[in-house]
């Protein structure tokens, strides 16, 4: 899929014209499968901000071109498998720079901007989170790949709560018999 992206980002911008062919592809990728999640933009670790702690990570990443996009926000979420629970959330806002947020385990961001992506349910695999194509008024472009892999809270299966109450109905089951014995 990602693959896809850029190939029709690319043939967009040679079907407007040579000088729209210039550009960077930012591939950033988030693994959130521990207490403390990392990211990786083309393989480089990324620079922090401050605020980042526990399962929050805040950095911003540069265009390769000047050019101001008036705070465009772009948001999606990551759910949890059979609950429609809220588990992570991206927020990407442009300026003259991208500035990234990403909350997890429950996300706390709040949703926001003129995009909000419909949800994708993790399944403990990067996934395509998001790609978002800045086009330059001077020509050109810069292609950001977002790709997030989180971890899985598995929901207990029906049978498991059966076969609990089945345990639990036969430990009453006993202390009731038990507790008739000593009378």
């Amino acid at each position: 899929m990602k693959r896809l992206v850029q190939v029709s980002a690319m043939v967009l911008a040679l079907a407007l014209g040579r000088g729209w062919a210039q550009g960077a592809t930012f591939n950033v990728v988030i693994d959130d499968l521990s207490e403390t999640p990392t990211a990786t933009v083309n393989g480089n670790p990324v620079s922090l901000l401050p605020d980042s702690a526990g399962e929050f990570l805040h950095f911003t990443l540069a265009f390769s071109q000047a050019e101001n996009f008036n705070g465009v926000t772009v948001s999606r979420d990551l759910i949890e498998p059979g609950t429609m629970a809220i588990s992570d959330r991206l927020l990407e806002t442009s300026t003259d720079h991208v500035d990234i947020k990403f909350s997890s385990d429950p996300a706390t961001l709040p949703p926001q901007g003129l995009s909000i992506q419909s949800p994708l349910v993790e399944d403990g695999t990067f996934q395509l989170f998001l790609a978002h194509t800045f086009f330059f008024s001077a020509g050109g472009f810069d292609l950001f790949n977002y790709t997030v892999r989180s971890d899985v809270i598995e929901a207990a299966e029906p049978a498991t709560w059966l076969l609990l109450a089945i345990g639990l109905l036969g430990v009453v089951g006993y202390a009731s018999r038990q507790r008739k014995r000593v009378i």
